[in-house]
């Protein structure tokens, strides 16, 4: 969301005569469209706005730039596969990865290339950026930190199992779940950003497809084993779980002491989260992949990415956002 706007993607996976996708801008207060900007096949990512632009993947290989106002394309980034990775923008470039085993630097402003880190199969998880080093997970089993500025790998830690989740950073340490739907290593990691070093693990019974989110020490992540956890972040002891009808691929947020989470039973919780505060951490500052707006840790851009449609991480910020206004009246 952006000055007033919701911006989705979207298209309809089922169909075999149409495959295109769709990104539409609605009026938050209204609920009418604004624009609408056609893609050959379906958006599996989810928009990122800043600046004035609207950042989004498209399966038809290609990292689209649309004006946000208008709608009118500013540029696109083409790669050799589906972009499902949700993009991040960060001091005038925009990091994506590419199921062509890349992740790809591309200027804001040109869209021209600033450098590819390839690695040895498709990266699904959505990269965030802190103190100059991108984190971002791949489905070869690894977790990778990158310079921000010359792609040049820093560390690299290696799971046992694809990650599809997308890596968040708070006080210094990277939180990122791995595996499948009911591979053997089911885990949410706590990563030292610096060096690389595992902190804790903590084991689920499904894959962790779901992105974390931190508030007042606490980790909040889904799991395919129908569960939402919340773990000490220093320790990784659980100190709740929920179990829901069906599994959670979503990525929870939480607002003044509430925990916003989807799940595949088609349903939206909101979970007293057993604290006051809110989310906190690279992806509320960068306002990517499930967060909210009242922070003093995020930019000037007031953004929240809408829904990839179809996508196996789904973020849920906006939904929340909006339930969070209803239940408390308030409609600044």
């Amino acid at each position: 969301m952006a000055d007033g706007t919701v911006f989705a993607g979207s298209g309809d996976i089922y169909s075999r005569e149409e495959y295109g996708g769709v990104l539409i801008a609605v009026d938050i207060e209204t609920g009418e469209p604004q624009w609408t900007f056609d893609t050959e096949l379906l958006i599996w990512s989810s928009p990122t706005v800043a600046e004035g632009t609207v950042f989004v993947g498209c399966r038809d290989n290609s990292l689209y730039a649309v004006d946000a106002e208008t709608g009118d394309q500013q540029w696109a980034f083409e790669t050799d596969a589906p972009v499902r990775s949700s993009p991040t923008v960060e001091d005038g470039t925009v990091f994506v990865g590419s199921d062509d085993s890349n992740l790809y630097a591309v200027d804001t402003e040109s869209g021209n290339q600033q450098w590819a880190f390839e690695t040895d199969k498709g990266i699904y998880s959505s990269p965030t950026v802190r103190d100059g080093t991108v984190f971002v997970g791949c489905d070869d089993h690894n977790l990778y930190a990158l310079d921000a500025d010359t792609g040049d790998q820093r560390w690299i830690f290696e799971t046992n199992d694809s990650i599809l989740s997308s890596p968040t950073v708070a006080d210094g340490t990277v939180f990122v779940g791995s595996g499948r739907p009911y591979s053997d290593e089911t885990n949410l990691y706590a990563i030292a950003a610096e060096t690389g070093d595992q902190q804790w693990a903590f084991e689920t019974n499904g894959g962790v497809y779901s992105s974390p989110t931190i508030a007042d020490g606490t980790v909040y992540v889904g799991s395919y084993d129908n569960n939402i956890y919340a773990l000490n972040a220093d320790t990784g002891d659980k100190q709740w779980r929920f179990e829901t009808e069906s599994s959670v691929q979503s990525s929870p947020t939480v607002v003044d002491g509430i925990v916003f989470v989807g799940s595949r039973d088609t349903k939206l919780y909101a979970l007293d989260a057993d604290t006051t505060g809110s989310s906190s951490g690279s992806r509320v500052r960068l306002q990517t992949l499930g967060h909210h707006t009242d922070t003093s840790e995020t930019r000037s851009t007031v953004s929240i990415p809408g829904f990839g449609i179809g996508s196996g991480i789904t973020a849920i910020g906006a939904t929340s956002y909006l339930l969070k206004r209803r239940l408390t009246g308030n409609s600044k």
